[in-house]
């Protein structure tokens, strides 16, 4: 079993977002090579919304944004975008 970690919470929080975003418990989305496959659940948000979840969710902590300082320079990142329907989409939220 794994050790609880920084990472393991950064998982968490995308699994809760991803279901508040769907209406679909992570428990009901397939899993392909051990990752959620979540894109036909959230195919309402921009791509980076998406992209950076999925990021969230990598099954190997290596590959995964593993620090709140990354995970916050993602989120400015997007936030700071000039696309119209990533800015309606950030505002709502």
């Amino acid at each position: 079993m794994g050790q609880a970690q920084p990472a393991s919470d950064i998982y968490a929080l995308a699994a809760l977002a991803v279901e508040m975003l769907s209406g679909t418990s992570p428990a009901d989305i397939a899993v392909c090579d051990f990752k959620l496959v979540i894109e036909p659940y959230l195919q309402h948000l921009p791509t980076e919304v998406v992209q950076t979840l999925s990021m969230m969710l990598e099954p190997a902590v290596e590959n995964r944004i593993c620090d709140h300082t990354a995970l916050m320079a993602q989120f400015d990142a997007l936030a700071n975008k000039k696309e119209p329907s990533l800015l309606r989409f950030l505002r709502r939220t």
